[in-house]
This record gives C-alpha cells, structure tokens and sequence, in this order.
C-alpha cells in the first residue's frame, strides 16, 4: 500500500462518511464506539503501575481488534517536534511516512500549528506497545513520553482505534458488530 494521506480521507471517506478523527473522541459522533478504562483505579501518584496497565490493556484491546495481516494505517498528529523523532522511531523498517503541516487541528478557528504524520501499514507492525506505554505516560508527567493524537486505522476490517492518555482509549466502527464482539471480551474495562 502506498503512502498517502489522501488514500487514508478516501477510506475514512468511504467507511466513516463525514469523520474527523479528532471527532474519534467525542460521544456526539454517529458510529458504534466503546470507550475504555485503561488505568483504571491505579491512583495518578502509582505512576509506574498505571502507565504498565494503561499500555498493557490498550495492546490487549487492539490485538484483538487488528490481526497481523491487515492493512491499515497510522495517523499521528503532534503539536511539538521534539516527539517527532520517537513516534517515528516505533514505526517498522523501511516504512515510509508523508508529513503534513496544518493549523486548528480541532476545527476551533484556532491558529496552533499541528504535524501529521501518514503511513501505510500493517497495524501491528508498529511498536505499539511502546506507543502506548509513551501516551500513558504524557498525562502523569514521566519521561519519555508523547503528546499528540495517534489514530490506528484497520483498513481491512474497518475500524479505529485511540487511545487518548491514561485513562482511555476509544474504538469506531462503521458497525455495531465489531463493538459488540470487545464489549463482551473486555467488559470489566469498557467504559460508561
């Protein structure tokens, strides 16, 4: 699969006619979703145990949710440069990425400027793991750590997946069927 992020708007165009995916979190948006607890009641000042948790349920949700054959994509969008380098760095060998400057990430008529990197991929050929041990620890302060939004498409079972800090990720889907399958498997972390 090529790279491009016009490739990945005509999928989200297709699948998820009108989504943003800075929309990704809001309950206002029309597709089935699930929202979950990823830190759970690990207290902010147990850093070390939440962050371990909170990565350690988003890989168990998202193995769920994306096998290693399919095909999909990673959009990360970060408002420092300095974590270019190690979002980058957890992407595979040889993958290559587009990048796009921008500015009012959000559609707030803000003037913040914002990086987003585009890549092609097998989802899971990324080191989420360490993604996602790098966004928990954003929020409670630890270092290394990445502040921005990474978006995890399946391109071959339409889905999304984000997990926004230590407290949550979220899943879309363009039908209730794929929810309905984590929310049974995962029902102690899905979110209210």
């Amino acid at each position: 699969m090529s790279v491009s992020p016009d490739l990945l708007r005509t999928f989200l165009a297709q699948e998820f006619p009108g989504l943003s995916l800075h929309a990704v979190t809001s309950r206002s948006q029309k597709w089935p979703s699930l929202r979950f607890n990823l830190g759970g009641d690990i207290p902010n000042d147990a850093a070390d145990e939440r962050i371990d948790q909170a990565a350690e349920r988003a890989s168990a949700i998202f193995e769920a949710a994306f096998s290693p054959q399919d095909e999909g994509f990673l959009s990360f969008t970060t408002w420092r440069e300095f974590h270019d380098p190690l979002a980058l760095a957890l992407l595979p060998p040889g993958c290559e990425t587009t990048r796009s400057e921008g500015q009012d990430f959000y559609e707030q008529d803000e003037d913040t400027r914002h990086v987003t990197y585009t890549a092609a991929l097998h989802p899971r050929s990324l080191d989420y793991r360490s993604l996602f041990g790098l966004i928990a620890s954003a929020e409670l302060g630890r270092s290394p750590s990445i502040g921005g939004r990474a978006y995890l498409v399946n391109a071959s079972s339409p889905l999304i997946f984000h997990m926004y800090d230590d407290r949550g990720a979220v899943l879309v889907a363009p039908a209730e069927e794929a929810p309905d399958k984590l929310r049974t498997r995962f029902a102690n972390w899905v979110a209210p």
